[in-house]
């Protein structure tokens, strides 16, 4: 078994439940353990709490808008993922504008 999968968890000072986040590593009550689909436990418990879910979604849609973006930009016929000449220099040489 995967040892980073392992679920941890102990009993708090108020004698609620509380868990390890995986990805994060903090001790959190369940209730911050909810709306994973994947990365469960034998019992449908998340293994990580819902602001790493957010923090990974968020990550994800960004991946998703820069690849449009990128997509977009060279139909338009400009070369992205170049530092030496970036889209913006590219930009203003295809019009004549001063830089």
């Amino acid at each position: 078994m995967d040892d980073k999968l392992v679920r941890h968890r102990r009993v708090n000072e108020d004698g609620d439940w509380e868990y390890e986040c995986v990805k994060c590593l903090d001790w959190k009550p369940k209730s911050k353990f909810k709306g994973c689909v994947d990365k469960v436990d034998g019992f449908g418990n998340c293994h990580i709490c819902r602001n790493c879910i957010s923090v990974i979604a968020n990550q994800t849609k960004r991946d998703i808008n820069k690849q449009d973006v990128d997509r977009v930009m060279k139909l338009l016929g400009y070369e992205v993922n170049n530092p030496d000449n970036p889209v913006w220099v590219q930009f203003h040489k295809k019009y004549n504008l001063p830089y």
